[in-house]
């Protein structure tokens, strides 16, 4: 999967500003349209398994609040991870 050149609010939907709440608000709602897209046949699905990786990349970045200043101060953060950090 190529890196994205979306930030981590576009992904979300959310302002550099927002609250925790509104950012899990958010998330929330992403996923949500995530789980209605899943009741489509596959090959009619809009929402790809990279992109749900990328909303939830995107979650945990700003989710964390150390993690969430560092990405606000250099505007860099890492868009994917090896499956082996997840297992």
């Amino acid at each position: 999967m190529a890196a994205t050149t979306l930030t981590p609010y576009e992904i979300l939907q959310v302002k550099p500003l927002d609250s925790d709440f509104q950012l899990r608000v958010a998330y929330r709602l992403r996923i949500h349209e995530l789980k209605k897209d899943r009741l489509n046949f596959p090959t009619n699905r809009k929402i790809s398994p990279e992109t749900f990786r990328l909303i939830c990349r995107a979650y945990e970045t700003l989710s964390d609040h150390d993690k969430r200043k560092i990405y606000d101060s250099t505007k860099e953060w890492t868009s994917t991870l090896p499956l082996t950090k997840y297992t």
